[in-house]
């Protein structure tokens, strides 16, 4: 995998082109021509001569500085919280050295070339009697913008990697508060179809060995196709019909059960399993197999700005007025999912009285 990574990267830089590869791998040194170049174009209308020497020197010495700064001054003092003081003093204080000690040998290589006649004695009194701060001010103004801008480097690359590190970690832990929620979801499903199983077995129904073939249909879609983050909606709706005619299975008179659904893209995809836990409540505390007029309302539209699911059963008098009706993995597993899954791009609401409960669920799409 890291092989075939490396090799499609190598791949897209021989295609961008021998130019682009250049600049790619030789930036410091095309940064370094660069100020170079600047320095000697704004001297040489003085002198060619001497705005080529000072320009080499300043080049030099900047280079030399940036060098210092990185290899040693910043992984000695700055990546260390505690010494950044030290970092600060001990750079100025180089600077300051710097630039006497630049100065001093610029002065020292224009004298002998004046002593040799290769500077003209225009030069030779410019030298003598321009302004002394002038040369310090110049290479302490370079040497400072070095400093600074190595610095600012180092912090912006350090806050970067920092933010970089907090959001893998922030990632890592979603993914495994989302696994874990998913794993709740299906010992809870598996323990509801085993009881069901049961009641058939136990009754001698005749539905026994096709509810335990259908079980092991959807187990399967539990244990491979729900690995993934995300699903197909068509393999959805597909596991919630198969988990309708299991329960139909075991109870014979369940005719109001209802699940409608019109999708527009049946390739969209959907966190796994994400309305089951609604399904099972709905057929749970609907105790529609007590109840002639009880009824089970599943319906699911995905266009393309959202997608709802609006899950509705009637309310079983023995649930009335219990605070733990909706108790359990249920309710908050679902919310938790959502939170995780979709952040502020989604909907759940409850609307409940003493006939009906109804769970509604809006997913936007972006």
């Amino acid at each position: 995998m890291i092989k075939e990574h490396f090799n499609q990267r190598k791949k897209e830089r021989c295609q961008s082109g021998p130019f682009l590869n250049i600049v790619s791998h030789n930036k410091r040194v095309l940064i370094w021509v660069l100020i170079f170049l600047t320095l000697f174009t704004t001297g040489s209308r003085y002198d060619v001569l001497i705005s080529l020497i000072s320009s080499s020197i300043c080049v030099l010495v900047m280079a030399l500085f940036e060098q210092l700064i990185r290899k040693i001054l910043i992984p000695k003092f700055l990546s260390r919280d505690h010494h950044q003081l030290h970092y600060y003093l001990t750079s100025f204080l180089i600077i300051y050295v710097l630039v006497w000690g630049t100065v001093s040998f610029e002065r020292l290589v224009f004298t002998k070339f004046m002593q040799s006649n290769l500077l003209n004695l225009t030069i030779k009194e410019d030298l003598t009697n321009v302004h002394r701060v002038i040369p310090f001010l110049r290479m302490g103004v370079l040497l400072i913008g070095t400093f600074s801008i190595s610095t600012i480097s180092f912090l912006l690359s350090r806050t970067k990697a920092a933010y970089k590190i907090s959001d893998n970690l922030r990632n890592e832990k979603l993914d495994m508060e989302l696994r874990y929620l998913k794993a709740q979801v299906n010992p809870h499903f598996l323990f509801n179809a085993l009881n069901n199983i049961y009641s058939l077995a136990y009754t001698n129904d005749a539905n026994a060995p096709e509810a335990i073939l259908k079980l092991s249909e959807m187990l399967r879609y539990v244990t491979d196709e729900c690995q993934s983050d995300k699903i197909s909606i068509s393999k959805e709706v597909k596991y919630i019909e198969s988990y309708i005619d299991f329960q139909k299975m075991r109870v014979e008179s369940l005719h109001n059960v209802i699940f409608d659904h019109k999708i527009l893209n049946p390739d969209f995809k959907v966190t796994p399993m994400i309305f089951q836990p609604l399904v099972e409540n709905a057929f749970k505390h609907s105790r529609i197999e007590n109840n002639k007029d009880g009824y089970v309302h599943f319906s699911l539209m995905q266009n393309e700005k959202e997608l709802i699911f609006i899950c509705e059963n009637t309310r079983a008098t023995c649930f009335l007025n219990k605070n733990s009706e909706r108790s359990g993995i249920g309710i908050d597993n679902v919310k938790k999912r959502l939170e995780l899954a979709y952040g502020a791009n989604y909907l759940f609401s409850i609307d409940q009285n003493d006939k009906y409960y109804r769970t509604t669920i809006k997913i936007l799409i972006s």
